[in-house]
């Protein structure tokens, strides 16, 4: 899992993740203390390469504070950092 714009200053991040069969995945925004911040994803993708946009809110479209957030995909072990900088 790769995240694009991993300091976000303005606008969103990307996180990209392979898929090696079809099945479920789910892709999850966490923040520092474990909390659920934000589900990306909760379905079925088929192989391949996916990509998803986070734009900095959390579940109910609310802006998140800055700080150091982690996104996490259930088809792979290690979480990936964002850092919030936005205003």
């Amino acid at each position: 899992m790769k995240v694009g714009n991993s300091v976000m200053r303005q606008g969103a991040s990307t996180v990209r993740f392979g898929v090696s069969q079809t099945g479920r995945v789910q892709v999850t925004i966490y923040d520092v203390t474990g909390r659920r911040i934000r589900a990306l994803a909760d379905r079925v993708f088929q192989a391949g390469e996916h990509t998803l946009v986070w734009d900095g809110s959390d579940d109910q479209g609310t802006k998140v504070a800055r700080g150091v957030y982690f996104v996490k995909s259930s088809n792979e072990p290690d979480a990936r950092r964002v850092v919030v900088l936005n205003p």
